[in-house]
């Protein structure tokens, strides 16, 4: 006999990921989902809506739904700006006093003029994404191509916008999150990121289920630019809601460090950003030399990642003029500055040695870049996450046998000492990533690592171990 929608199993634990994104390629939650699902838990991952993808479907024993956000396409001005002023009441008045409450309430009505005066402004920023930036103040405002210079007059009042709508709508897809997740009726809540933690603790807490929290990075120093007032909010909501966790965990020992000290709680669990064995061993049809149309004895050096701020893809671009033989391709994703780092290499006369290359499924990048010479791992000191950071694609590049070449930051610096597979560098010196990359080149012997001792990495750091550390975690929640 079935079981009727909404009801898990007996005795089978019903596990709810809130995280913000479609949930295709987030290839941590959706190891963490399967892991959870292959050990008998009952794994269903609400995420955010995308263009073409189902409303519902399942995958290796994992269900997907996904809902829209306010601001998405389709969705109602009236309806959006009333699940507006429900988000806010939901927020502000869950878990707290009944005073709590009724202001909660009243700031909630309050809210609603003030979200329709600002919607107008909201939408016609959306539509020059060129000049402004968006609602929750992520990411710096990128001109549009002959796009006029604001005015004082509309600076003045993006920046006010900036400071009320963060403030009003923290995630504009919290209240469908929260009442997907309400209807499934979970025993835990697993919130992917800050973004989803809010709306995950007052589930929990209206259902009384237990709360994990999983910070894939040091959520309070990202590499990203918020209001004054989107900062503060964003500091309170993990502060109180860190407090309410039957267990945290996330992504670097660094990080697990900073955290517990921070907010005073147990030494968060640390489930490293690995890849599963089947995307070592998996074979792609193509190899990055092939779509770059690089002969072997050509050298060339490689990022894989998203081609962004941060990542130390200026630096590399740099480094080419102090290493004429070399090539340096990127893989992976490109956000809208990756335009200017193709005319960084133009200006730089490095052109014809800048590759981009189109991601491949994450199960296929290990096999994809094996015949490049070295994986460049640059990134910057630009924050205090980036400072803590573990990158997968570092984990990725040494388990399919390549050597690496990192920067000098914490994490980064003891793995590869420990392991001896690559060598640090001066990450913000384009001469020194360029000295690092020759001497690895040339001494490729050195640096890759023999069969016994990948193999012992592959068995410390791969997924199979990460995610014995995420169950043995599930098993002992509060």
């Amino acid at each position: 006999m079935s079981t009727p929608q909404g009801m898990s199993e007996p005795n089978r634990q019903r596990v709810v990921m809130l995280v913000n994104n479609p949930c295709v390629n987030d290839s941590r939650v959706i190891r963490e989902a399967e892991a959870l699902a292959g050990a008998g838990y009952e794994v269903v991952v609400v995420a955010r809506s995308g263009p073409g993808l189902p409303v519902e479907q399942c995958v290796r024993d994992v269900r997907y739904i996904r809902v829209p956000g306010l601001t998405e396409p389709g969705q109602d001005r009236r309806t959006a700006i009333r699940r507006w002023s429900h988000s806010l009441r939901y927020r502000v008045a869950g878990g707290a006093s009944s005073l709590c409450a009724w202001v909660g309430v009243l700031i909630g009505a309050l809210a609603m003029p003030v979200a329709a005066a600002l919607w107008p402004l909201l939408m016609a920023r959306q539509m020059r994404a060129g000049q402004l930036r968006s609602p929750a103040g992520h990411g710096p405002a990128v001109p549009a191509e002959g796009a006029p210079r604001p005015s004082r007059r509309q600076m003045l009042k993006a920046w006010l916008s900036r400071q009320i709508l963060t403030f009003l709508l923290f995630e504009d897809v919290e209240v469908a999150m929260a009442q997907a997740a309400l209807a499934l009726q979970p025993s835990i809540l697993h919130a992917h990121d800050l973004g989803t933690l809010p709306t995950a603790g007052e589930v929990a807490r209206r259902l009384g289920a237990r709360l994990v929290y999983d910070s894939h990075e040091l959520e309070l120093h990202r590499n990203a630019r918020y209001s004054m007032v989107g900062q503060w909010w964003r500091a309170w909501l993990e502060r109180h809601y860190i407090a309410r966790t039957a267990a945290v965990i996330t992504v670097s020992d660094g990080i697990a460090d900073h955290l517990a000290a921070q907010y005073s709680i147990a030494r968060p669990l640390v489930v490293l950003n690995s890849p599963a064995y089947e995307a070592i061993s998996q074979r792609s049809t193509q190899s990055v030399r092939g779509v770059v149309g690089l002969p072997a004895e050509i050298p060339l050096a490689i990022y894989v990642g998203r081609v962004t701020t941060g990542r130390g893809i200026e630096q590399c671009i740099r480094m080419l003029r102090h290493y004429p033989q070399l090539h340096f391709a990127v893989v992976g994703p490109r956000a809208p500055v990756a335009v200017q780092f193709a005319m960084l290499a133009a200006a730089e006369g490095v052109a014809q040695r800048y590759h981009v290359v189109d991601p491949v499924p994450s199960a296929q990048v290990v096999s994809f870049v094996r015949d490049a010479d070295v994986s460049v791992v640059a990134i910057q000191n630009v924050c205090l996450s980036y400072y803590y950071c573990m990158p997968n694609k570092l984990l990725e590049s040494v388990m399919g046998g390549l050597p690496v070449v990192v920067s000098n930051l914490p994490e980064l610096r003891r793995f590869v000492e420990s392991n001896r597979c690559g060598e640090v560098m001066d990450e913000s010196s384009p001469s020194a990533i360029a000295a690092a990359v020759r001497k690895v080149i040339e001494n490729r012997a050195a640096y890759q690592l023999d069969p016994v001792p990948l193999q012992n990495v592959r068995r410390q750091y791969g997924w199979d171990a990460q995610a014995c550390v995420l169950l043995d975690g599930y098993r002992s929640l509060r």
